[in-house]
């Protein structure tokens, strides 16, 4: 198995210019590395232009014992990625895997998104208002409204440039790591108001440290604010508004679903959560799902019971 590793590396560095995040790629390329730790140790060893469809369906069984649909089905697309690079090397000439069917998942099965409830959403806001020191009280305001308003993954906020925000038209340029796919977020006046105090602050401190940089969010010390430490800093201040259970992800769900309460079609909410596809749109009406909620209201059960309680005022 020579040169496995290099192919590996080099479609890890054509994944990389086309924008996928480095948590996939970091996926992609351990399992990429195990498929071919496993064709080492068959003999006859194959070559990578003898790797055959038995080989490929021998370590998917090899690999799927105890596993959820949905890791094996990972496992696989990261196969099939690397399949269609072999091809257009010419070290192979067709993929396999393009005709080899990934476990079926269902969106039933998939978790129900957790969310903050609309009150516990205020006391973080105001809360992010109260941090210590002057820049935070800009920084956490500005974050939090962002990550509420557009539904953005963690990735997409840190990697936000200064350049990506559009004063004049409000909105923000984000590119999806996870998808590629550039798309233009509009934002409120109130976030605008945030967005541009913190602005503010934000060039004071790097005017104060004499340094500069593209970023738009920045730390302390003006460095590209970290995930780790802004998911740490976010569970203090909901700690201390008395919120358990935070975390940056329901700021994503909790902007689906309240999209969809106020009447925001799907195929809008999911341009604005920059989904691929509605069909990973559709599980939020497993929260929030305005139309169910008034055929609910309209259920016959709700006449019978006020009949009732009518007659039981009456008899008092």
């Amino acid at each position: 198995m020579r040169n496995w590793e290099r192919l590996v590396d080099e479609l890890i560095a054509e994944c990389r210019t086309r924008g996928i995040r480095n948590a996939t790629l970091k996926g992609r390329e351990r399992e990429l590395l195990r498929w071919g730790f496993w064709l080492k140790k068959k003999s006859p060893r194959p070559k990578a232009e003898d790797i055959t469809a038995e080989h490929i369906t021998d370590y998917i069984k090899s690999r799927s014992s105890f596993l959820s649909r949905s890791s094996v089905a990972g496992i696989m697309s990261h196969m099939r990625v690397m399949g269609e690079f072999l091809v257009d090397k010419g070290v192979w000439l067709e993929n396999p895997l393009r005709w080899m069917n990934s476990p079926k998942l269902h969106t039933n099965y998939r978790k129900i998104p957790k969310t903050y409830h609309r009150a516990d959403l205020q006391k973080i806001f105001e809360e992010s208002f109260n941090a210590q020191g002057a820049y935070f009280r800009a920084l956490f305001p500005a974050i939090i409204s962002i990550y509420y308003t557009t539904g953005m993954r963690k990735s997409e906020l840190m990697s936000l440039k200064l350049t990506d925000w559009n004063r004049e038209e409000r909105t923000l340029k984000v590119m999806a790591h996870k998808t590629g796919i550039e798309r233009i977020t509009p934002v409120s006046d109130e976030v605008r108001r945030c967005l541009e105090n913190y602005i503010k602050a934000r060039d004071n401190k790097l005017l104060q440290l004499g340094i500069s940089s593209d970023y738009l969010f920045v730390n302390s010390l003006g460095r590209k604010v970290n995930g780790t430490t802004l998911l740490v800093q976010l569970r203090r201040i909901a700690d201390r508004a008395g919120v358990k259970r935070a975390t940056i992800q329901m700021f994503r769900h909790s902007c689906a679903t309240g999209l969809i309460e106020e009447g925001v079609p799907l195929p809008q909410v999911q341009q604005i959560l920059g989904h691929s596809h509605i069909v990973t749109t559709f599980r939020y009406l497993s929260v929030s799902d305005p139309m169910r909620k008034q055929a609910i209201a309209k259920h016959p059960i709700n006449s019978i019971l006020d009949s009732l309680k009518g007659g039981e005022d009456a008899s008092v």
